[in-house]
Formats: structure tokens, C-alpha cells, sequence
């Protein structure tokens, strides 16, 4: 059942509001859990972006809840404890369109993410948003072309040894957080019809201690390559 907000601050995100609303949804008092263990009700938060454009809200959204007697429950609730944002009292009340049948379905089986978690997930994605051209894709293995000599001689720096690489093209590299992928679509200038763009997954799987995987790029691009490695 959807219930419609208003009053909102025009600064505030969904993940404030969501913050909020949990803290009456997820109540003892209001829950009366049996269990600790007992799953949280999930809930849908979508704010109303402000015409005049950026980041800020109209002042009104919508709160998905998965049944219609626990939206009903829930605006008794805030209409003798209303939730406060900024010291503005927020107002709820009655939709009269109802949700997609699915997105209902969705709150009932899938648990809920605290709020939290989401929104650093939404700062990454953001920040790897942006794709950065791509020279030159090289494939190869790394080899050490001189050993040591004495037992105690330090280990001399690797060298790269190209064994595949692409530079008459066009590329482009993105990041994909979700999947821990990075991802290189090239075209070749020399005949952009018959070879359109093409995608190589550069990194099939990365993880923090494997580096099985991986691509030699140019300087720039590695040092990018290394920063995301660590998030």
C-alpha cells in the first residue's frame, strides 16, 4: 500500500527519511517482535524531485509498505506520535493509487538493508560513474628478465612481456561495482563498421587478495585501476 508524504524537508535524501521511518517501523512498541531473529519489515522510501533541478527534493514523496493493515497501523501511529525531520512534522497519509502489484510481492520476500549500507553503496557507485578513455589494451604475463645472483641480492623488479595489444582503436573503461568487473569497449578506427564495439572484461573477478586477473594498462589508468581495487 502506498501512503503519500509531505513537509519534507527540501535537503533531505530518501535515506533520511528511511532512517526515520525505520525507527517507528522497527519499534518494539510497534513491531512487537516475538524473535531477535525475526526478519525486519521492509519498506520503500521515493522522494519527489524539486523542479527547480540538483539534488533537493519538492517537500513530498511516497512510502511503500508491503501490506495495506500495516499502512493503516502505521498512520495511526504517526498521527498521534508523528515522525519529525529537522523539527518538521511529517505528514502521511492515504494514496489513492495503488502500488505495482510486484513491487509489494518484492518487500514482502526480500529482507531489509539498513539504510546505511545503501547509501554508501549509491557514494561508490557515483564515484565510479565516470569512464576513462582507454589508449592502448595489452595482454601479456609478467617475467623477471634478470634472478639474483648471491642468496642475499634483493629480487629485481618485473618486467611486462606484451604478448596481445590493441592501439588502432577507440576504448573506454568503467567500473562495475556491483559485479567487481571492469569493463573495456573498444572500436577500431580503422573500420568502425565491420568491427563495432566490442567488450572485454579486463578483470573477470576481483577480489582483494587475488590478482590472478588482471590487466597491464598504461600509468594513468593502472594507478585508477589500483585506487578501485582497494574500496
Amino acid at each position: 500500500m502506498d501512503l503519500r508524504i509531505k513537509h519534507l524537508p527540501s535537503d533531505v535524501n530518501e535515506w533520511t527519511v528511511t532512517r526515520a521511518i525505520a525507527q517507528v517501523l522497527h519499534a518494539d512498541d510497534f513491531a512487537h517482535r516475538s524473535d531477535d531473529s525475526e526478519r525486519l519489515v521492509n519498506f520503500k522510501v521515493k522522494l519527489n524531485p524539486s523542479q527547480q533541478g540538483g539534488v533537493r527534493n519538492d517537500g513530498t514523496g511516497i512510502l511503500t509498505l508491503p501490506q495495506a493493515n500495516l499502512a493503516l497501523k502505521f498512520l495511526a501511529w504517526v498521527r498521534d506520535s508523528p515522525i519529525k525531520i529537522d523539527k518538521k512534522k511529517i505528514i502521511f497519509y492515504k494514496s489513492n493509487i495503488k502500488p505495482w502489484q510486484g513491487v509489494s510481492q518484492t518487500l514482502q520476500k526480500t529482507p531489509y538493508i539498513n539504510p546505511d549500507i545503501e547509501e554508501e553503496r549509491q557514494r561508490r557507485l557515483y564515484g565510479l560513474q565516470e569512464a576513462l578513455r582507454v589508449d592502448a589494451v595489452q595482454f601479456g604475463v609478467f617475467y623477471r628478465p634478470e634472478y639474483p645472483i648471491h642468496a642475499d641480492d634483493p629480487l629485481k623488479t618485473r618486467a611486462f612481456s606484451i604478448e596481445w595489444e590493441l592501439t588502432q582503436s577507440i576504448g573506454w573503461l568503467r567500473f562495475e561495482y556491483d559485479h567487481k568487473l571492469i569493463r573495456i569497449q573498444v572500436c577500431l578506427i580503422s573500420n568502425p563498421i565491420e568491427h563495432p564495439l566490442n567488450e572485454l572484461i579486463a578483470v573477470a573477478a576481483w577480489r582483494r587478495n587475488d590478482r590472478k586477473n588482471w590487466i597491464h594498462c598504461c600509468n594513468p589508468l593502472q594507478q585508477h585501476i589500483e585506487n578501485w581495487s582497494r574500496i
